[in-house]
């Protein structure tokens, strides 16, 4: 189960279950990833081109500083943010309801 999966079955009045022997929750987070084609593109002769309103000074900013390898501001500006909001939600959805129990397919496998 994703991290989505689990954040909307967090608030569920019973309990989420997995079972069975591939069944299994990761850790839950935020990431974001996209694919760079501008060196594709450019391979082709297309070039990208863009325009800002004037106000619009810093629009996409912290992308722009993604694709030029600078990671934190899309992580302070939009994943930290984002990471909170799903931490907190999972946490207060899930406050008294969590119990922890351990399946292993093999014990019972004679």
């Amino acid at each position: 189960m994703c991290s989505a999966g689990y954040w909307a079955g967090s608030s569920a009045n019973g309990g989420i279950v997995v079972g069975g022997r591939t069944a299994m929750i990761g850790s839950i987070g935020t990431k974001t990833e996209f694919l760079d084609f501008r060196g594709f593109y450019e391979k082709l002769g297309i070039k990208q081109v863009g325009a800002n309103a004037t106000a619009s000074t810093n629009k996409n900013a912290a992308f722009d500083q993604l694709i030029a390898g600078n990671a934190e501001p899309i992580q302070q500006e939009l994943l930290d943010p984002l990471n909170e909001v799903l931490l907190s939600t999972v946490r207060a959805n899930r406050a008294g309801k969590t119990v922890w129990a351990t399946y292993s397919a093999r014990s019972t496998t004679p």
